[in-house]
């Protein structure tokens, strides 16, 4: 089974201008934009028993805050509502030439640290089930950033193609990077208003036992 906590699909239009090469025009690039932010997980590291002084005691849980991901492609409703598998898009079209061809594109990237992180609780803690924030860390650059520099253009020509200008996809390239940070920006904002943390996990112990052996169901 594969789910999410969030799943947004975000349709984008970049505005361009210019010519290309002498000939031919990209003035809008449809740049749809799927995140997914998943669950995060935790082991049980350690257990500390502070017996006969059961304050004292201990545990420690490994976290890994949930992965993030994000996608440049062609993602449908049924993808949206699908909870079995992780989404595969296809590449999107993203800009349209008509009658000459199209511009397609595809990209994934994520985002989670590379290590778990060691969350320490002590007994009060655990005795009142308090909650711990893990954040992702690992990261060098935004989720955004990571998605447009893996992203694969292709030109696909209808027909013979005949009046493809050349230098399409660098055109397109340079419109998508250049609106990298107000697209940022424009998600950053949207998730913060849904009170979505980007990378964080929560976790908690409820109890702590340092005694004989038990059987648990």
């Amino acid at each position: 089974m594969h789910t999410a906590q969030t799943r947004l699909l975000l349709q984008v239009l970049l505005a361009g201008s210019g010519q290309v090469s002498g000939s031919g025009q990209v003035s809008v690039v449809d740049l749809p934009v799927y995140i997914e932010v998943a669950s995060g997980t935790a082991t049980l590291n350690t257990i500390s028993c502070g017996r006969p002084d059961m304050s004292t005691s201990t545990v420690t849980l490994g976290v890994t805050p949930g992965v993030v991901s994000a996608w440049i492609g062609a993602v449908s409703d049924a993808d949206m509502t699908n909870y079995r598998s992780e989404p595969n898009p296809g590449p999107a079209t993203l800009v349209n030439l008509a009658p000459l061809g199209i511009i397609s594109g595809l990209a994934n990237a994520s985002l989670t640290n590379l290590t778990a992180t060691p969350v320490t609780f002590n007994y009060t803690q655990i005795q009142n089930a308090t909650k711990q924030t893990t954040s992702t860390t690992d990261f060098l650059s935004s989720l955004l950033g990571s998605l447009i520099g893996n992203l694969q253009l292709n030109v696909n020509p209808i027909g013979l193609g005949i009046g493809l200008p050349s230098g399409l996809t660098g055109r397109v390239s340079g419109i998508v990077t250049a609106a990298l940070t107000p697209v940022d920006q424009l998600v950053a904002g949207l998730l913060g208003t849904l009170g979505i943390g980007l990378g964080q996990a929560d976790t908690w112990v409820s109890g702590v036992r340092c005694s004989g052996a038990v059987l648990v169901n």
